[in-house]
């Protein structure tokens, strides 16, 4: 039993030693930093090889195991920076030596390429020898840009003049792992008044056309101003005529509109009185062929009713023969009954006399 105990808590003890050393050499990179790991048995994923063969591993935004002994891992910051550019008294293309100051917004690119070459410059050193080394690049180029463009150019293009330098720049830094997020021109100056004097020059000019402006507006507005007089006395004589003749049109609109209301009147008046002749005439046709037939009817009514009494009174006639020769044939046999009847009287007396003798 104590033999197992023991087994039972070497396993435990070597568990908790595993876990850690998984939890000591597991790494994790956020959003704002890349994690660099170095060594062998990198595998493939994420995994970077340079021209000369040297491989690096990039984690971004998630974890990995680092192999003790065989590997080793840094971070390298992926935050942007902000590095203040100043040069002094650069000669520009017209030889005017000028001042200028940007600000440049750099950092690590976004690319498995980018982030490789940026930890072979920088991983290991500070972030202020990445800006010093940035800076130094911004500020030749910049030089450079200056002595290919005039005064004017510079101040009147500040965007060419920022998207030069950018553009040439950001080549070189690229090759650093590096990218430029944005570069602002703060300000241009030079010690010899040359730019105030543009710049005066600039508003006397400005002035000027303002002026002109001003001048040419003012007579653009009189000669508007009379034309707009004109057309509207020619557009208030042109209404007076349209007015008159709308008037004129209408009159003669209402009169011919009145015509023709007393014509259709007295068109109207001899249809409704051909109508009501023709309505009348039918009515006296209608009546008299109505008062026809009405007498037609009550003389044929009056031929059946007579008909029909002289039907009654031939009925009557032949009721009254038949019952006359029925009460005559009723008498004779009750006459003939009554004789045969006193006959067989005259006989049974006869018989009963004849018996009794």
């Amino acid at each position: 039993m104590p033999l197992l105990y023991i087994l039972a808590i070497v396993v435990i003890v070597i568990i908790l030693i595993l876990l850690g050393i998984i939890a000591a050499n597991y790494k994790k990179s956020g959003p704002q930093a890349a994690l660099i790991v170095y060594g062998s048995g990198l595998g493939s994923k994420g995994v970077n090889k340079d021209s000369q063969g040297n491989r690096l591993k990039v984690v971004r935004g998630s974890g990995t195991f680092v192999l003790p002994i065989f590997q080793n891992a840094r971070y390298l910051s992926l935050q942007s920076a902000a590095i203040d550019i100043k040069t002094e008294k650069v000669l520009s293309k017209d030889k005017i030596p000028v001042t200028v100051e940007a600000t440049a917004m750099i950092k690590v690119g976004s690319t498995l390429q980018d982030i490789a070459t940026a930890a072979e410059q920088f991983l290991g050193k500070r972030d202020e020898q990445r800006d010093a080394m940035a800076d130094q690049v911004l500020r030749g180029h910049l030089r450079a840009i200056v002595g290919t463009m005039t005064v004017s150019e510079l101040i009147e293009d500040r965007n060419k003049f920022s998207a030069e330098v950018q553009g040439q720049a950001g080549t070189d830094l690229s090759k650093m792992g590096l990218s430029i997020v944005s570069f602002v021109i703060n300000d241009i100056r030079d010690d010899q008044n040359y730019i105030k004097a543009l710049g005066a020059k600039e508003v006397a000019r400005v002035q000027q056309e303002a002026a002109i402006a001003v001048a040419n507006a003012d007579k653009e507005t009189r000669i508007q101003k009379a034309a707009a007089d004109q057309d509207a006395q020619k557009a208030e004589a042109l209404a007076a005529t349209q007015v008159a003749n709308a008037q004129k049109e209408k009159a003669i609109s209402l009169a011919h509109y009145e015509q023709e209301q007393s014509i259709a009147a007295a068109e109207a008046k001899a249809q409704a009185d051909q109508a009501q002749a023709s309505a009348d005439q039918a009515y006296a046709i209608q009546e008299a062929i109505s008062k026809k037939e009405t007498t037609e009817a009550e003389m044929q009514v009056e031929l059946i009713k007579k008909q029909r009494e002289t039907d009654l009174e031939t009925q009557e006639v032949l009721r009254k023969a038949q019952e006359n020769e029925a009460n005559v044939v009723k008498a004779a046999e009750a006459a003939k009954a009554a004789q045969i009847a006193k006959a067989e009287a005259d006989a049974r007396e006869r018989e009963r006399s004849e018996s009794t003798g």
